[in-house]
């Protein structure tokens, strides 16, 4: 069974300005229809922007009955491409053999997919366009590539749940826009490279449940735009930086299983924002600041298996915690 659909979304009826295709669910064994010339015909005279492509799993030579070749080449000309359950055996042989070629690709999907395995394609590195790029979930391994740092325009990079290992690129230091980077679930080893502190779009860092050791870096306590940080469950030492949450944005700070020491940070819900805060099993000390008294914004705080001391700060208005 073939799921085809083409739907036109333009201010005149003549003329076909952005034209949406999705297409799924495809029975490899079974005949195209008879409707798929027209839709053929619709597919190569517009000005799309954006297709979907879904569920696409099996050998390329039943793709091309649906396109012809010179359709197979349009179709990697979109701005937008949103793939799942793809494999990169598929990819290549439907004839985009050189990602690179991809210059206006902003958008490429293909997490969740357990076909797509060994390094990440060199050929990614080479999308000088790309804003988003998920291939979390997927069965990718080996050391993450230095030329990812390539994608300078990269917005959200999202590469949880693999087999990563090694140490966090360096160069990853040369992604100025990137705002969410979710690097978690992997095997990945070092230090949080201190160069991250230097990306001031960051809004959500996630390293959580990997082997890192050694400091937070303390500039990342004061990334102006950090709404969440989590780092638990990987072997880090040192305190917390002592800035973090002053920027008045921080909504969720989890960092457990460490073990981290020393204070707690007097700011942390100085937005009032502040939703959870899980710190348990680590050795912080001292007391618990009396900022959090007044923060009603919380939600959950866990902090027991710590070496505070101390009393419950009491709260001045609403009972923060």
């Amino acid at each position: 069974m073939l799921g085809c659909r083409a739907t036109f979304v333009t201010r005149y009826r003549t003329k076909p300005q952005q034209l949406q295709f999705h297409i799924s669910t495809w029975d490899f064994q079974a005949q195209v229809p008879k409707s798929i010339p027209c839709i053929q015909q619709q597919f190569h005279r517009s000005t799309a922007k954006r297709v979907q492509l879904a569920s696409l799993l099996g050998a390329a030579q039943p793709y091309r009955k649906l396109f012809s070749r010179r359709d197979s080449t349009r179709i990697w000309q979109f701005s937008e491409i949103e793939v799942s359950g793809l494999s990169w055996k598929f990819v290549r042989r439907t004839g985009a053999t050189q990602l690179g070629s991809l210059s206006q690709l902003e958008r490429m999907e293909i997490g969740y997919n357990n076909m797509l395995t060994g390094r990440v394609p060199e050929e990614f590195a080479m999308l000088s366009n790309l804003r988003y790029l998920d291939i979390s979930a997927c069965s990718l391994s080996g050391n993450l590539t230095q030329e990812l740092g390539n994608l300078t325009k990269l917005e959200m990079l999202l590469l949880f749940q693999n087999q990563f290992t090694g140490e966090i690129p360096v160069s990853f230091t040369n992604l100025k826009a990137l705002k969410v980077l979710d690097l978690s679930d992997n095997q990945l080893t070092g230090k949080i490279p201190a160069e991250l502190s230097s990306l001031k779009e960051l809004t959500r860092v996630s390293l959580m449940t990997n082997q890192l050791i050694g400091e937070i870096p303390e500039g990342i306590g004061e990334l102006p735009n950090l709404e969440a940080l989590y780092l638990w469950n990987n072997s880090l030492t040192g305190i917390l930086p002592q800035k973090l949450g002053s920027n008045g944005k921080l909504q969720w700070l989890d960092v457990c299983s460490n073990s981290l020491s020393g204070p707690i940070p007097p700011n942390l819900c100085q937005g009032n924002k502040l939703l959870k805060l899980i710190l348990f099993s680590n050795k912080f000390i001292g007391n618990l600041p009396q900022s959090l008294a007044n923060c009603t914004s919380l939600t959950r705080v866990r902090i027991q298996d710590n070496q505070l001391n101390g009393s419950i700060p009491m709260a001045s208005g609403s009972c923060g915690i």
